[in-house]
């Protein structure tokens, strides 16, 4: 038999194999974060799942501590997906639990968060979602830490997702000339400048509108934060339509202390070196985008912070 027909006869049998099995050519196609058993979840509507977690030893464990849900948005727009039901730990730190929002594609959702967030006392995660898009909500707990699992190797917890719309709470901070507006429970945020002031030399003009609103650019992401010799290498991810970045290290998670910034001017840069560190000192980075207007720079919100300890 010719190699041109052993292809063929090769590329047949596939397709009759798949056929036999059910599998269409689209099938193969699938989105990556397409996850079949997602349960739909609709805005305004409340859903509990129960997640086990046990230690039987032999190294092994039972880990049904995931739970995934599927959300369509009505409208364009702000949505809070709110997680209650987990247990507190007794050591006082946060609860092993959060929530992921990626569309079908694994793409994280913009503004997306899903910590332990004190401003709400409450595991809560904030998203802008697409009218008619789908998304997959990744719910995670673990009971590690708490009293009821201390006490047997074992908890069964009954954890509850709501999905509602999302109010912004806006604080302002005044600047010489401009007014800057974030939302506390997410990342949106605004500049307003103030028009200037006529001087008595100029003639009188017509009166202007009280302030100009300019939006903030779009944060980044942290891609990738490298140990060195009293250094750090940080990547970020690549924003279109900023002027450049600002990236910032310091000891404390507050940023308070030992604190370096370093600025990037230019928008295809996005990796840098901080230099003249501590040596062996745990450093939390962060990062965010900026643009120029009317010759004064508006920063993004901050990315999420990692933390690594340097050489």
């Amino acid at each position: 038999m010719s190699l041109a027909k052993k292809v063929l006869s090769v590329g047949i049998a596939s397709i009759m194999a798949m056929s036999a099995m059910g599998i269409s050519a689209t099938a193969l196609a699938e989105p990556i974060n397409s996850v079949q058993s997602a349960t739909s979840i609709s805005l305004n509507e409340s859903k509990t799942a129960t997640l086990k977690y046990s230690d039987i030893g032999n190294y092994d464990d039972i880990s049904e501590d995931t739970v995934y849900y599927k959300f369509t948005a009505p409208t364009t727009n702000y949505y809070e997906f709110t997680l209650t039901g987990y247990k507190t730990r007794t050591d006082n730190n946060d609860p092993s639990a959060y929530i992921d929002i990626t569309d079908e594609y694994g793409v994280n959702a913009s503004s997306s968060g899903g910590l332990f967030n004190p401003y709400f006392n409450d595991v809560k995660s904030i998203a802008y979602l697409e009218q008619g898009k789908s998304y997959i909500i990744n719910v995670f707990y673990s009971p590690i830490g708490t009293q009821e699992y201390n006490s047997k190797d074992y908890a069964e917890t009954a954890i509850t997702l709501t999905v509602s719309p999302h109010t912004h709470d806006i604080t302002s901070v005044v600047n010489d000339g401009y007014t800057d507006y974030t939302c506390k429970r997410c990342n949106y945020s605004y500049t307003e400048f103030k028009p200037l002031p006529t001087s008595p030399s100029q003639p009188t003009q017509a009166p202007t509108s009280a302030a100009v609103k300019v939006s903030k650019p779009k944060k980044t992401k942290i891609k990738k934060v490298k140990a060195a010799k009293k250094a750090l290498a940080v990547t970020w991810n690549k924003v279109s339509g900023v002027k450049g970045y600002q990236v910032q290290a310091a000891t404390d998670k507050k940023f308070k202390k030992n604190k370096k910034t370093v600025t990037i001017k230019k928008q295809k840069t996005t990796k840098t070196t901080v230099k003249k560190l501590k040596a062996k000192k745990k450093y939390y980075v962060r990062v965010r985008t900026y643009k120029t207007v009317n010759g004064k720079k508006v920063y993004s919100a901050w990315s999420s912070v990692k933390n690594v300890k340097t050489k």
